[in-house]
């Protein structure tokens, strides 16, 4: 009763059943409805996954570009010229509310103008 029943070729059927069985559930998280608050919910996940994974590589070139920029105007790591001191050690860093900025969204803040994109 307890005997494995196997194929032509000595693969076991529950060892296919398993596979088949992770497999269906890796499209099926793949697929899952990523973020139910966006309001667009018309859009299929994949549209909104592919969009989001091109923002990304939009947003990689934009943090190349700036720093390419840093290394060919001679700035410091924050953009701001190599001889600025900070109280505390680093501009990102607010000391009255702990909150610590991304390096990018600081630099963002302070050259609006996107000189970088020159």
């Amino acid at each position: 009763m307890s005997k494995i029943i196997n194929n032509q070729k000595g693969v076991s059927y529950w060892a296919i059943i398993i596979v088949m069985a992770f497999f269906v559930i890796a499209l099926i998280v793949a697929f899952w409805p990523q973020d139910m608050t966006s309001g667009d919910n018309s859009t299929p996940t994949y549209i909104r996954l592919l969009s989001n994974a091109k923002n990304k590589a939009v947003e990689i070139s934009d943090k190349a570009k700036i720093e390419k920029w840093i290394v060919d105007e001679g700035l410091n790591q924050y953009g701001d010229p190599a001889d600025t001191l900070y109280a505390g050690g680093t501009p990102l860093f607010d000391e009255a509310t702990g909150q610590t900025l991304d390096k990018y969204d600081y630099i963002l803040r302070n050259h609006p103008d996107r000189p970088w994109n020159k």
